[in-house]
């Protein structure tokens, strides 16, 4: 690098064209986002557009401090802009919290300004200098702390003197370092580190930030281990516009559906490129190419709109052929783009986009794809690799918790689901499903007739559930749980009976279906006569308000169920009893059909 590269660091200064990138952080809990680290990248056509080489370049031009300063409000103008909510975490190397160009009265001036309150900032001490006298700095940092910031250091485990910075510092946050996090299911030495990390952070009451969370099994496995915060590229990778919600994606590894949610994007799979004009030379493309060995493809576009792509090895194979470098080097890269590219909205479902390239039989699928906005405009590229990942990750964690019988979710995921909607405050409606006279059935006709009713009622649940809303879940043996959000829940729970009343039949030889059902022997050895087998069906409308947890909602649905199963024949019965405000109504519902019958307030001293 030269003077050339200071002076152009300088004008990108003076210019504000420093980019704000924000990386969601999220409760490990409740996957819910509670705020946002903010990353500084260079322009994406500058050979320093990576922050290792920006600050490296800076801090040999004596101008780090500045950068630093500068990224600050670089980064609050944007948040301001995007209106982001939840803490924000601001990186600070402790060479710049100590130096004299900080001054902690203009910088609080700036959060005031941006319209951010200091409670909800996080500086974040980074690893890049290592802390040569702790004195000056921790009476720096108290003097934050007293202006109502909070104090975070990075890559705990990594670098010169974290352990001891935790020690001397007592942040509010620690974040560990992605290196005890990458494959820490398979790690068991890892997970120690970790718990013990979790377990020192709860006797001196900071909280645990784990970074560098990249597939479903880190997730989980951290999780596990009781650590407070996420961060990762699973969650959601750096962007200028971060997403304000959690990812569909992870809300369906939290409530265990089977099925690819239609709320998952690609816009999870985005990942911001090197994007170039059409008349850019060849030959400058590579040398990008060259400076920066992580950038692996290009987009060409004019006016925000791509035309095409050109991929590292694509440029590599044209330049390796005879005479390639001489013929093209000095052409535009348009005439050697891929304009054939695969180009998809943002907002296309990823099973579909799946689809799409699987069923293209005549060609081999390109290793990026190109993703515009709803204005088909620009917005970034994405990879079969993710891609492949994205699908396979959420299909293998839907089978890990799932019954073997119906592959619907079990327990597990069917308590999370609940817990997940309470801390949500939603409102919803949990029926509970048995099947009636199962066991004498059963036993009649041995266990592989039982498990086609298991499997048939499962998929009965599933078709008439709405799969954007509802959750079907499989407790085990013949109970059913189904979790409603759909407004018309009870006429659901009436087209399920009425089609199981018209198809229970053919589960039965001709000569018990003539009869209507089953002379067997009881428990006691008396000889019985079971009728038809039928779905009871008990129900609860849960208000968010009225209850706190999974196991409080399982205590009266258990109860609701039994009274459900006192009813002759298929029949629903639904428990009003303080619950009125639930917010969840059928809009359908009118006077109900004999097999339902509804308990309400004035019922309970009957």
């Amino acid at each position: 690098m030269t003077v050339d590269s200071e002076k152009s660091i300088l004008k990108t200064i003076k210019e504000n064209k420093l980019i704000s990138l924000f990386q969601p952080i999220v409760s490990a809990n409740s996957l819910e986002i509670v705020g946002y680290e903010a990353l500084i990248r260079g322009p994406s056509d500058k050979a320093w557009h990576s922050p290792q080489l920006l600050f490296s370049l800076a801090e040999q031009y004596g101008i780090g401090n500045r950068i630093e300063i500068h990224s600050i409000n670089t980064h609050l103008k944007r948040r301001k802009k995007l209106d982001l909510q939840g803490m924000l975490f601001l990186n600070l190397s402790s060479f710049c919290i100590s130096s004299s160009e900080f001054v902690i009265s203009e910088f609080t001036n700036r959060l005031k300004r941006s319209g951010i309150h200091a409670d909800q900032v996080v500086i974040e001490i980074t690893e890049r200098h290592p802390v040569q006298d702790f004195i000056p700095m921790i009476s720096i940092l108290e003097e934050l702390r007293e202006h109502g910031l909070k104090i975070a250091i990075d890559d705990l485990g990594a670098g010169y003197s974290s352990l001891r910075q935790w020690s001397e510092i007592r942040p509010d946050y620690v974040k560990i370092d992605g290196h005890f996090i990458q494959n820490i299911h398979e790690d068991s030495v890892k997970r120690q580190f970790v718990r013990s990390f979790c377990e020192i952070a709860n006797d001196i009451g900071c909280s645990i930030i784990a970074e560098g969370i990249e597939t479903v099994e880190e997730l989980e496995t951290v999780q596990s281990l009781e650590v407070d915060y996420l961060q990762g590229y699973l969650i959601a990778r750096p962007q200028r516009k971060p997403i304000k919600h959690t990812p569909a994606r992870l809300r369906q590894l939290n409530d265990g559906s089977t099925f690819l949610s239609n709320d998952l994007q690609v816009r999870a799979l985005c990942k911001p490129t090197l994007t170039i004009t059409p008349r850019l030379p060849v030959r400058a493309l590579a040398d990008k190419f060259q400076q920066d060995k992580s950038l692996h493809v290009a987009v060409v576009i004019e006016k925000n709109k791509p035309l095409g792509i050109i991929t590292r090895n694509s440029l590599q194979q044209l330049f390796s052929s005879h005479y390639g470098r001489d013929l093209y080097g000095r052409k535009p890269v348009v005439l050697i783009m891929n304009d054939e590219a695969i180009t998809v909205s943002e907002e296309t479902e990823i099973e579909r986009l799946s689809n799409q390239i699987t069923d293209n039989n005549d060609t081999l699928p390109d290793e990026y794809f190109v993703i515009v906005d709803k204005n088909e405009k620009y917005a970034g590229i994405g990879s079969l690799i993710d891609l492949l990942r994205a699908v396979t990750d959420y299909r293998i964690t839907a089978a890990r918790h799932a019954n073997p019988l119906t592959m619907l979710p079990g327990n597990l995921r069917i308590n999370q689901q609940i817990d997940t909607l309470l801390s949500a405050k939603t409102s919803f409606v949990l029926a509970y499903c048995d099947v009636d006279n199962f066991k004498p059935f059963n036993d009649t006709y041995g266990y592989a007739r039982g498990d086609d009713v298991i499997r048939e009622i499962g998929q009965l649940l599933a078709r008439h559930s709405q799969m954007e809303q509802d959750f079907v879940g499989h407790i085990g043996g013949d109970d059913f749980i189904v979790i409603f959000r759909s407004i018309d829940w009870e006429a659901r729970c009436r087209r399920i009976l009425d089609h199981f009343k018209n198809h229970a039949l053919r589960f039965y030889d001709e000569n018990h279906r003539e009869c209507g059902g089953i002379p067997a022997t009881d428990r006691s050895g008396n000889q019985q006569f079971y009728d038809i087998i039928s779905i009871s069906i008990g129900v609860i409308q849960v208000n968010y308000k009225h209850f706190t947890s999974h196991k409080e909602v399982a205590s009266i649905s258990s109860e609701v169920k039994k009274q459900a199963k006192k009813i002759k024949g298929n029949s629903l019965f639904i428990d009003r009893r303080s619950y009125q405000d639930a917010f969840i109504t059928d809009t359908q519902s009118s006077k109900p059909p004999n097999n339902v019958v509804s308990i309400n307030h004035s019922d309970i001293s009957k």
